[in-house]
């Protein structure tokens, strides 16, 4: 949904809020993938008979053994290296530079840490010339385009940037690896990764803060990256179902009979 970009100018907005009322009238069903759409779908005066809630979802396929192992030496990655990773397009929406300052934060106090960026976009040179200003370009990899979710094994955290969202195929995939992720408070997302404690959001979204999730991420005990099946057989629930269950963290969420809104599905391989 275009209305849902806090980038529109009070122009855009006009035109495109007016567009998405008018196809509200038009439209036979409108679906969709988060609860915080179907609610901005309400609000453009969608009929509630006419609008469905079908989250996205994936169908986990664990790691091949030793697959975290051979991808972190292939990426040159230390053992007692921390990986943070950012995987989506380098762009306004994706918000890549967000990530990078907060990282900057991390590595003054983890001097064995790199950022690895899998992505591309308008934003490319910005960020890497952000980089070399920042003096990180020993500890930044960037990849490029690629398959995030091939990549996703091998980080330690993922960062979450966006300035909106809806229901992102990455986080979804990285919880079910059971990667631990830290989400800027990004409308309806952060809120939900909040609430469901599926991840780390701090209140404000700047870099400090934002630095300060990915410092206090790391130094809990017993931190863990075992992914959703193994949780779900010491007690927890499997994330990819009807049901909740733990978070990447290995902490249980608050009501662990509470929805978490995740089915299981083949996932969109161009998001």
């Amino acid at each position: 949904m275009v209305t849902l970009s806090p980038f529109l100018s009070p122009l855009e907005r006009l035109v495109y809020g007016g567009t998405e009322r008018l196809l509200s009238r038009l439209t036979s069903l409108a679906i969709a993938v988060a609860p915080w759409e179907e609610r901005a779908l309400l609000a453009l005066g969608y009929p509630g008979e006419r609008v469905r809630l079908i989250p996205n979802g994936i169908s986990p396929t664990p790691p091949s053994p030793g697959k975290r192992e051979r991808m972190r030496e292939s990426f040159g990655l230390s053992p007692e290296e921390k990986a943070l990773g950012f995987v989506g397009r380098l762009d306004q929406q994706k918000d890549p530079l967000l990530a990078l300052e907060s990282f900057s934060h991390f590595a003054k106090e983890e001097p064995k840490s790199r950022l690895v960026v899998v992505g591309d976009g308008p934003l490319r040179e910005a960020f890497l010339s952000r980089v070399q200003v920042l003096g990180l370009g020993e500890r930044v990899l960037f990849l490029g385009a690629r398959e995030g979710r091939e990549v996703l094994p091998a980080l330690d955290a993922l960062l979450l940037t966006s300035a909106y969202e809806g229901m992102p195929y990455v986080a979804l995939e990285a919880l079910a690896l059971g990667v631990p992720l830290v989400s800027a408070p990004t409308p309806g997302l952060g809120e939900w990764l909040r609430e469901e404690g599926l991840a780390l959001v701090p209140q404000r979204r700047d870099p400090k803060p934002l630095g300060e999730a990915l410092l206090q991420l790391f130094s809990q005990e017993g931190i863990s990256r075992r992914p959703a099946e193994e949780r779900s057989e010491e007690g927890g629930r499997p994330i990819c179902g009807e049901d909740g269950g733990r978070n990447s963290a290995g902490l249980s969420r608050p009501d662990p009979l509470s929805p978490i809104l995740i089915i299981c599905m083949e996932p969109n391989l161009g998001d």
